[in-house]
């Protein structure tokens, strides 16, 4: 974004492309957030994450672009830029069932939202936790039934 940025900036839309993904066993690849974890091998997908057996209203092929098995973990990571003079960032989501955020290889959340709970990924961020290059990575947990996983990074100044 140009030096005179307007807040607030979308720095990552909802459906987003560009995501590193893997599925795995719950509890898999317990240090895939760091910053050196490799995921080269991993492929490249879009948001939303999910089944598309209609257990929640996204649970669609519309909204679900990359199939998430029910009972595993998903694992995502995408890079994320913020505009100069940002001082916050903020990460909205939806997360069934559970979710734990992760930006340049520290914990800044953990959510435990049930069954289709819309927002329940919401963390606001202030500048001592990011650079302008960042890497914003999420452990997708499943506990049954249908999975979803859409978030959006807005920056503020």
């Amino acid at each position: 974004p140009p030096r005179s940025t307007l807040f607030p900036y979308t720095t990552l839309f909802r459906s987003s492309t560009g995501w590193k993904y893997k599925q795995v066993a719950h509890g898999g690849d317990p240090t895939f957030y760091q910053p050196s974890y490799s995921v080269s091998s991993w492929p490249v997908g879009q948001e939303g994450f999910g089944t598309t057996n209609g257990v929640c209203s996204w649970n669609n092929p519309t909204t679900v672009k990359t199939p998430w098995d029910v009972n595993t973990d998903m694992l995502v990571r995408h890079s994320l830029n913020v505009p100069s003079g940002t001082k916050e960032i903020h990460i909205l989501g939806t997360i069934d069932n559970n979710a734990d955020i992760y930006l340049n290889g520290k914990e800044v959340g953990s959510v435990q939202s049930g069954d289709c709970a819309a927002g329940a990924i919401n963390i606001t961020l202030r500048m001592c936790h990011f650079k302008a290059s960042n890497l914003l990575a999420i452990r997708g947990i499943d506990l049954g039934v249908g999975t979803y996983l859409n978030v959006e990074v807005t920056s503020s100044g």
